[in-house]
């Protein structure tokens, strides 16, 4: 297993990535199969896959609670409330993953560490920069509600007696979008004894019940995520008896500027997939995170992508105080970064380098993705789409899943699908609808469209099998047991229009004009992690597969340089191959090729 050192070399400034996933344990992985030791009290396979997560973060083989991170119980988690560790056990969190555990020593009062302020019971400011899917919401979650637990406590009191008004905001979160908003309220919610309206979690046998909640009660949570919510804020009273918000910094900016906030209030400030959140709304993040605290403030900024120059920013700028922790599921890398860090702030001082400027090409690929990182269980393929087939190429690929759990007598992969803009998305959902009836049944998650929290649910619950989405969808949302993920790195060929284009003029001007654009793949490193992080997280057995479609060798090419960077080797596979007299290639000739391509099919 190679150290930190090892890790963060690589020829020519870029990670020797696809040798260390294969290298590597798969810490996702791990902490699936323990969950599922624990649950069915197989203890003895337990003990070893907890030696062999600690032996995969550097920690001594054997440690038990005793020692820091390496615990497998909530409840040998020192200083965390019993009502806190009942419950998270209770929602089917059997023990706090690696990144939880380290969030836990370095932000909760159980690490001892003394905050920025006089007699401030909290921990450090910190990053928390770890692996998609690896528990990083809960880990900044319940330090803070390990933290607030007497406020909360508080809270219900004056609830209780009927002083709702006089509730100030103790938690605020920012997120990029409605929707992971949306997921992360429902989550704290749940947290503190909400449940689902579904009569079997009503029920008096079910674990999450009310009747089983034994922690504050009456704490409210409310979303600011669209523009109406700032009018419900300033106007209606919204954020009246709130404790814990969560919402779109640009909407929480302007309800703070507005004076329908409490910014000084707020003790617990997060910013989650914080690189994304400053990319579309930096002056809003700016000015909630330089917002002046009424008292003492923890701040957490927190993504599977955040890179080193926003972390140097982040303590220029003292959006953190102090010296802030770096948080990952991999200690000894995160204490490397960390003191790399150090040692830039150091030789830049007064110049700003090392914040924007100041990383070397040298440096670029050991220091700004040093903690980023993909499980490594999860298999990349790439495939060159010939000229008007990309749709076809990956119907063909996804209707080959199906026939391939269909034989292994299981139900088809749950497959996400993301096309670089909504036009083209919107297209390929419809497309894939027609060629792919009877095998699966598809929703689209689109920016514009119609009721997508409702499109969430559904493919959640298992209403659909495959979901379209576009890249802003990947940021945070946790699809449950998705093993199959495409991506379309630069949408489809203008000769797959054919038999796509829809009746509504205006519309098909400018699908055409998208599908024409130059340059209109918005998929980076960042994309990557993000958009095949969907797959192989805590809690998915599944074996992932993530499959890019590029229409040329340049794209497969720049596919390539980008698995490089983020540490995967990608196989090239050939395009599948089909029966010309099948049913199924009659559809795809149909509903795909189109009139004048059907002419030259073979």
């Amino acid at each position: 297993r190679p150290g930190a050192a090892e890790r963060e070399e690589g020829a020519g400034g870029e990670r020797a990535g696809g040798e260390l996933q294969r290298r590597r344990a798969d810490l996702n992985s791990l902490y699936t199969r323990l969950t599922a030791a624990l649950r069915t009290e197989d203890y003895e396979a337990a003990a070893a896959l907890r030696d062999a997560i600690a032996a995969e973060r550097g920690l001594p083989a054997g440690a038990t609670g005793s020692a820091p991170g390496a615990v497998t119980d909530w409840r040998l988690t020192a200083g965390l409330p019993e009502w806190l560790a009942d419950r998270l056990e209770r929602m089917g969190f059997a023990a706090p993953t690696a990144v939880q555990a380290e969030a836990l020593k370095a932000l909760a009062p159980c690490a001892g560490a003394r905050g920025h302020y006089e007699g401030d019971p909290f921990g450090s400011d910190g990053f928390i920069s770890a692996c998609p899917g690896s528990g990083k919401t809960l880990a900044y979650l319940v330090p803070a509600l390990a933290n607030l637990t007497p406020n909360l406590e508080s809270v219900s009191e004056i609830c209780r007696e009927g002083g709702t008004s006089l509730v100030q905001p103790l938690v605020v979160i920012c997120v990029p979008t409605k929707e992971l908003g949306a997921q992360l309220a429902l989550l704290i919610w749940r947290l503190l004894g909400g449940n689902t309206t579904s009569a079997e979690s009503r029920g008096p046998g079910d674990a999450t019940n009310m009747f089983q909640y034994m922690g504050p009660r009456g704490v409210r949570v409310v979303g600011m995520l669209d523009d109406d919510d700032v009018t419900r804020a300033t106007e209606d009273c919204l954020l009246d008896g709130a404790s814990i918000v969560v919402g779109r910094p640009d909407v929480l900016n302007e309800a703070y500027q507005r004076g329908a906030l409490d910014m000084p209030s707020v003790q617990y400030l997060v910013v989650d997939e914080a690189d994304e959140c400053l990319s579309r709304h930096y002056d809003a993040v700016a000015a909630l995170l330089a917002s002046p605290p009424g008292g003492p403030r923890q701040t957490v900024l927190c993504g599977a992508t955040v890179p080193r120059t926003l972390r140097q920013a982040a303590v220029r700028s003292q959006w953190v105080i102090g010296e802030p922790a770096l948080i990952s599921d991999r200690p000894l890398a995160a204490a490397r970064a960390a003191e790399s860090e150090r040692g830039a702030a150091e030789d830049g001082e007064g110049t700003g380098e090392g914040a924007e400027g100041g990383a070397s090409d040298s440096d670029e690929g050991a220091g700004e993705h040093a903690l980023w990182e993909l499980p490594s269980s999860i298999t990349h393929r790439a495939v060159v789409a010939d000229s008007g087939r990309t749709l076809v190429t990956l119907t063909r690929l996804m209707r080959a899943d199906c026939e391939a759990a269909a034989a292994a007598g299981t139900e088809p992969p749950r497959t996400v699908v993301y096309v670089a803009a909504e036009e083209e998305a919107a297209l390929v959902a419809t497309a894939l609808r027609k060629a792919l009836w009877g095998h699966h049944t598809i929703l689209a998650l689109l920016p514009s469209g119609v009721a997508p929290l409702r499109t969430l649910e559904m493919f959640r619950d298992g209403a659909g099998t495959a979901l379209v989405a576009t890249p802003s969808s990947s940021r945070g949302l946790d699809f449950p047991r998705v093993a199959r993920v495409y991506l379309l790195w630069s949408g489809i060929h203008a000769t797959d229009l054919d038999a796509l284009l829809p009746a509504d003029e205006a519309l098909a001007a400018r699908v055409e004009e998208s599908v024409a654009s130059a340059d209109k793949s918005p998929w980076g490193e960042k994309d990557y992690v993000h958009a095949a992080g969907r797959t192989g997280r805590i809690g998915n057995a599944a074996q992932g597969v993530v499959t890019t479609l590029c229409t040329s060798r340049a794209e497969l090419e720049a596919v390539e340089a980008v698995g490089r960077v983020v540490g995967v080797d990608l196989e090239e596979i050939e395009p599948p191959e089909f029966d010309a007299t099948s049913v199924d290639a009659l559809n795809d000739l149909f509903y795909l090729l189109g009139p004048q391509s059907a002419q030259a099919d073979e």
